[in-house]
């Protein structure tokens, strides 16, 4: 697989993700929560608090998305895929060994969170190695 197909497969994944779990946090929090064992009620400081990052998780969706079509955009598409997906799975192990074991979904989430993180990672890496050659002269490029 080439280094620009490997790095749209990984943004895609990652845009498509973010921007699905915004929508669902947005559209129907309790119904999303409930699919991981937490009812949430009818509070809406609660509601409030649990969606406000839905919004900032759907712009950074965007932007992964838009480095698939605008290669300037691509870095940085990675390094937020990467920073974003890394620590929301970091930050779900360090709440782990803290508070002990969540249910079965939350896990799984875990995991695919640093998946998804780690083929972000990888991506850069590898573009470190082959670098994306966007703005270059047609002479200039390797």
């Amino acid at each position: 697989m080439t280094l620009s197909r490997f790095t749209d497969l990984v943004l895609a994944t990652a845009g498509l993700t973010a921007i699905a779990i915004s929508l669902a946090i947005l559209v129907a929090p309790a119904a999303f929560y409930a699919s991981y064992g937490i009812v949430l009620g009818s509070d809406p400081s609660l509601l409030n608090e649990l969606s406000a990052p839905a919004l900032m998780l759907l712009a950074a969706g965007a932007v992964m998305l838009a480095g698939i079509f605008r290669k300037a955009l691509t870095r940085p598409a990675l390094w937020l895929a990467a920073g974003l997906y890394s620590a929301y799975a970091l930050s779900r192990g360090v709440t782990m060994a803290l508070h002990g074991l969540p249910s079965d979904g939350l896990i799984m989430a875990a995991g695919i969170e640093a998946a998804i993180g780690g083929l972000a990672i990888a991506a850069l890496l590898r573009s470190v190695h082959r670098p994306l050659r966007h703005g270059m002269p047609l002479a200039d490029r390797g």
